[in-house]
């Protein structure tokens, strides 16, 4: 509750203080009552300047970038001000020494110069600490806006993916099926495994490296469940993997373009390579390319679309993500800083 209004308390206290130490510094002088009565003026001068700058002037001129307005209602601010902390000085007879002595010298506005700089003074404070207030909110009201756009999207990008695996995934087990295949069961305990990791270990922003690996494998291995030329597929994933966590789904959408548009099964290839050093992973996922370009769904481009906005949504600075094509090769490397 204190948290909530800390800001209100402070200044509550420090203007208690300012008319506790003004009626002391007077009382001695000028006796209790004119002294609290004089510092209860000034309080309600100084709370009028101060205020009107910090909830008035700064929030619907100086933010609104209304500078010229702001220069003139300043001015007009502390010379009304100026003149109202003199006339309480003068015509309540609540004039310190010090004031008389400025009236009375050679220079007669230099009382006026006075009460001028300290309300500059004011003023100034109120500046800067209302607009120092008001770009910290404004950072943080960003920050709070990227995150939740960010989670936004990294929910929408989990919802196209999901389909899009299992659209591909049943695409190859009907034809499995098709065929009578003895590898149907195997598919479908694989497409099991994987189903279970995409629907129930997904949800959330980052996983296990691990069971994003085992995920990795059970896709490799639908997958090459229909190749014809098995040896033409080459996976290299290091068993001594970095512990913690990972966004989900970040491979398969590579691994899955390589088997989509390589032509592995009429003399082409695919490699696949995971390895780690120190906390940075380096994945590699490379394969030829068809000459003559394959027909596919008009699904192929959201996964890698996607992975690279992942990336930048949640790596922003600690990942490389380069990918080369040739006519003959495309070729996929991300290093990632865990």
């Amino acid at each position: 509750m204190l948290l909530k209004y800390h800001k209100v308390i402070v200044h509550v206290f420090i203007w208690m203080m300012f008319f506790t130490l003004h009626v002391t510094r007077f009382s001695p002088v000028q006796g209790a009552y004119p002294s609290v009565l004089r510092a209860t003026l000034l309080l309600l001068l100084y709370l009028s300047v101060f205020y009107s700058n910090w909830f008035l002037f700064i929030p619907k001129l100086y933010i609104g970038h209304k500078y010229a307005a702001f220069s003139i209602c300043l001015f007009s601010l502390l010379f009304a001000g100026t003149v109202l902390r003199l006339g309480i000085e003068q015509h309540f007879g609540f004039v310190s020494d010090y004031l008389k002595m400025q009236f009375r010298s050679a220079m007669p506005f230099r009382g006026f110069l006075l009460s001028f700089g300290l309300l500059s003074v004011l003023i100034i404070l109120s500046s800067l600490f209302r607009i120092t207030e008001y770009y910290n909110q404004k950072i943080n009201d960003e920050k709070i806006w990227l995150q939740q756009r960010n989670e936004a999207e990294l929910k929408l990008l989990r919802l196209q993916l999901n389909p899009h695996f299992l659209f591909n995934a049943l695409n190859n087990i009907y034809a499995l099926v098709l065929t009578q295949s003895e590898k149907a069961p195997d598919s479908l305990m694989s497409l099991s495994q994987l189903l279970r990791y995409i629907i129930y270990e997904t949800a959330t922003d980052s996983v296990p490296i691990e069971k994003e690996i085992t995920g990795l494998k059970y896709y490799i291995e639908l997958e090459s469940l229909r190749l014809t030329q098995k040896e033409m597929l080459t996976v290299s994933i290091t068993d001594e993997l970095p512990s913690g966590n990972i966004i989900p789904l970040l491979f398969i959408p590579f691994v899955e373009n390589s088997f989509k548009h390589s032509n592995i099964n009429n003399g082409g290839f695919i490699h696949i390579e995971l390895k780690s050093t120190g906390n940075q992973l380096h994945f590699l996922c490379e394969n030829s390319i068809a000459l003559t370009p394959k027909q596919v769904d008009g699904l192929g481009g959201i996964g890698l679309a996607n992975t690279k906005k992942r990336l930048q949504l949640m790596y922003p600075d600690a990942h490389l993500l380069i990918i080369e094509r040739t006519d003959s090769m495309f070729k996929v490397q991300l290093r990632l800083e865990l």
